[in-house]
């Protein structure tokens, strides 16, 4: 991962959609941000997300190197095939940074503006040192604005 280490939260909520390698990686990089009850509780509010709005939600959690922005869509792109339905949360937590990146398919149930609003109430639930809530709670507001009807604007 780019900059060092990371959590990708990417993983499925089923353990056997992934390989054993990729689960074991993950689950070493996560025990050194978040504790294990921490990870299985974003992986289940991830989980959540995904089957209710229908949309590929992710997290990347860890250091990155450069501009977060540009290494957010870079991420964002490498979720491949998923990349068009995806919503990846990148949070940058030596630097309190949040980024929410969607995919085009994404961005026409979630607008910039929903996803500005959960961003900010992440990082000020962080700047409070609560990482975990932090996330979770954007999460589910990521996911409660991409669950209503589209607005359509005439």
């Amino acid at each position: 991962m780019p900059g060092g280490e990371g959590v990708a939260m990417t993983l499925p909520a089923r353990r056997g959609d992934t390989s054993a390698d990729d689960a074991a990686a993950h689950a070493a990089v996560a025990r050194t941000i978040l504790t294990t009850r921490q990870a299985d509780l974003v992986r289940q509010v991830l989980a959540v997300a995904r089957e209710e709005t229908g949309l590929w939600f992710s997290l990347f959690i860890g250091p990155l190197s450069g501009d977060v922005r540009k290494e957010a869509r870079r991420l964002h792109a490498a979720l491949g095939e998923r990349a068009d339905e995806a919503v990846l949360i990148v949070v940058e937590p030596v630097e309190r940074q949040v980024e929410v990146v969607t995919g085009r398919t994404a961005a026409q149930r979630l607008d910039d503006h929903a996803a500005g609003l959960a961003a900010l109430s992440m990082a000020t639930a962080f700047s409070g040192g609560d990482l975990v809530g932090g996330i979770v709670t954007g999460i589910r507001m990521l996911a409660e604005a991409a669950a209503r009807p589209p607005i359509v604007r005439g």
